[in-house]
């Protein structure tokens, strides 16, 4: 019997020091985790000072950004527009641009200037605004109403059949450059491009030869749309239309370039490449043209040749870059043909 009651002692003591055991474990996990979360909590708290210090500190920029920008009763609205294309802020350009908006003496060619700031900042509705007071101002003056027009018609589709209309028929009695471009621009940007080519064919025939590089526009923009709608032929007629009136004319010629490519010409294109480079031979997008295009025909040591030459041109980082990442391509290509002759 005792010896019965000494097993069952003992074996009781067993299991009360795995209890023991397991509760030191428990305490020891809850210990840690007791610890993660004073860790985390100090982590979110730090954070959540970082964000604070961030946004205070974006605050104290707007609000200094606002102190330097000047009433509108002490500056003239063309002070306000030369500030505005100096300061290299977004959100200071549009507040400069509201202002001008607002200004009472502010004329149509500064509205209509503010207003394409706007437009290429992507400022659409403060756009719209400075184009409509601008055409309130001076309905004789075409440009902003154009503006206005295009700008409709890109962004409100309900309004674009009409807007377009109006458009045309206002350069078509009154036949511009920078109309009809915006015009074309936005026939584009909605990919209308048989609208595009029969609006090229109109406005050559009411310029009746009277403006031969106007006419070059028309047919670039015409070429351009045929080419969009496949019929390569008469893309092909309309750019050599074009290059006879205007032959060194690079808008005409980058277009061009990309039918060529197409089409496989690739030494017609490489001329045209270079004829570009002739024109402006400091626009470093013309050298990345021609050293890209000798890359994929293999020609390594002529590619260096032309990066050294772009080199020596003013450049931007991403320029910089650029031509890097050509030297690198470049260098490894030709070791590797190097290495198997």
């Amino acid at each position: 019997m005792n010896a019965q009651l000494g097993s069952i002692m003992s074996n009781i003591q067993k299991e009360v020091a795995k209890l023991d055991l397991i509760t030191q474990e428990q305490k020891s996990k809850l210990n840690e985790v007791d610890l993660k979360f004073k860790q985390f909590t100090q982590d979110i708290e730090d954070k959540s000072k970082e964000i604070n210090k961030i946004y205070e500190e974006a605050q104290r920029k707007l609000i200094d950004m606002k102190e330097a920008i000047p009433n509108v009763e002490e500056y003239s609205a063309r002070d306000l527009l030369g500030i505005a294309q100096a300061t290299e802020s977004p959100q200071a350009k549009t507040e400069f641009c509201t202002r001008i908006l607002n200004h009472q003496d502010a004329t149509a060619k500064e509205l209509e200037f503010a207003g394409d700031m706007m437009r290429k900042a992507n400022r659409y509705s403060l756009a719209l605004q400075l184009y409509e007071k601008a055409h309130q101002k001076d309905p004789e003056r075409i440009s902003p109403h154009i503006e206005l027009l295009c700008l409709t018609a890109e962004l409100d589709f309900e309004k674009r059949e009409e807007a377009i209309k109006k458009a045309k028929g206002l350069i078509l009695s009154n036949p511009n450059r920078n109309g009809f471009a915006r015009i074309a621009d936005a026939l584009i940007d909605l990919a209308r491009y048989q609208d595009l080519s029969d609006f090229s064919d109109e406005f050559i025939n009411i310029l009746q030869g009277k403006n031969p590089k106007l006419k070059a526009l028309a047919l670039r923009n015409k070429a351009v749309a045929l080419r969009e709608l496949g019929d390569i032929a008469a893309t092909m007629v309309a750019f050599q239309e074009a290059f006879e009136i205007s032959p060194d004319d690079e808008n005409i010629i980058k277009p061009y370039l990309v039918l060529l490519e197409e089409q496989g010409k690739d030494e017609e294109r490489m001329d045209f490449i270079k004829k570009l480079i002739e024109i402006d031979p400091a626009d470093v997008n013309y050298y990345r043209f021609y050293i890209d295009a000798l890359l994929k025909r293999k020609q390594y040591s002529e590619a260096i040749e032309w990066i050294d030459k772009a080199e020596q041109l003013i450049l931007t980082e991403m320029d910089k870059a650029m031509l890097r990442i050509y030297r690198q391509k470049a260098e490894a290509a030709n070791k590797a043909l190097q290495r198997t002759r």
